[in-house]
């Protein structure tokens, strides 16, 4: 059982609002959750598309079934994922083992060829040491996880992982974290992920706290300003914002403030690297190139 918090303080009468604090791993089982309970409504084949489009929706569940079930057709074209439920049957691909009626989401290559061709590397395989989506695009297992590797370390792709050959089948985030061969990628993913949970949940934010991992979860996306107290590195911080506390003014008027400090400090930059002051009356002049 997480724990509760109650927020400190607030700016301009927000009721104090319950949030809990949350590690990674406290993240990606709600993450699962809410995809879970979303799906039993949905009932798509794939808990990664659902996330991808919860991510979508800000992890609005109202939203997202009230879109979908308006027309899911167009929902799917226009966040480029390949549609589960399509009109027409998909082309097989000549060279898979596999038969054109035998369409699962994600399916591993028969084991009744002998062995396949790898799109990547060119080379034959044993049927059991590739790996297919529906596209029929076959891949050696070594050529798949050098492709998420280099999507994960490099791209911080975290989001959305489609088939090498970018015909935007999804890979199902458990089948990514099975093809990777080392533990430090796949906490990689798992924290990107997570990334773009918190990143796009009107409800999560990370602490700001210098070192701190901890994700704060309020219970209502309409908090307003709230004054969070991290209880693992005591940073103390506006949620709405996640800078410092800032009561009572409001984060609008401390964002114009920034901004006014930055804009009035590259002003003194810039007059100290293109002024100099008169030998006579000790104003600042431009400098002359000397």
């Amino acid at each position: 059982m997480i724990p509760e918090y109650l927020s400190l303080m607030t700016v301009y009468g927000y009721e104090k609002m319950v949030y809990y604090k949350l590690t990674l791993n406290d993240a990606l089982k709600e993450m699962k959750k809410i995809s879970n309970e979303v799906n039993e409504i949905m009932n798509l084949p794939s808990p990664t598309m659902v996330r991808l489009l919860l991510n979508n929706f800000h992890w609005d569940a109202n939203v997202l079934t009230e879109r979908f079930y308006e027309d899911s057709s167009a929902l799917f074209r226009k966040l480029n994922i390949v549609n589960p439920f399509p009109q027409t049957p998909v082309n097989a691909n000549s060279q898979s083992p596999l038969s054109p009626s035998d369409n699962p989401l994600l399916h591993d290559i028969s084991q009744n060829s002998d062995v396949v061709l790898c799109k990547t590397c060119c080379d034959y395989y044993p049927v059991h040491e590739t790996y297919s989506l529906p596209c029929r695009h076959i891949f050696c297992l070594n050529c798949w996880g050098s492709y998420l590797k280099k999507k994960i370390l490099q791209d911080n792709c975290g989001k959305t992982l489609t088939c090498p050959s970018r015909c935007n089948y999804l890979i199902e985030d458990d089948k990514v974290l099975e093809l990777i061969d080392t533990d430090e990628i796949r906490q990689k993913f798992k924290r990107l992920m997570v990334e773009t949970f918190v990143e796009n949940n009107r409800k999560t934010k990370f602490c700001p706290g210098r070192g701190c991992d901890k994700i704060i979860k309020v219970k209502s996306s309409n908090c307003g300003s709230q004054l969070i107290s991290c209880a693992d590195c005591k940073t103390n911080f506006c949620f709405a914002c996640t800078e410092i506390w800032h009561d009572p003014i409001q984060c609008s008027l401390l964002k114009k403030w920034q901004k006014k400090c930055f804009d009035e400090s590259e002003t003194c930059h810039w007059l100290e690297a293109n002024t100099k002051d008169c030998p006579k009356c000790h104003t600042a002049i431009e400098k002359n190139g000397e």
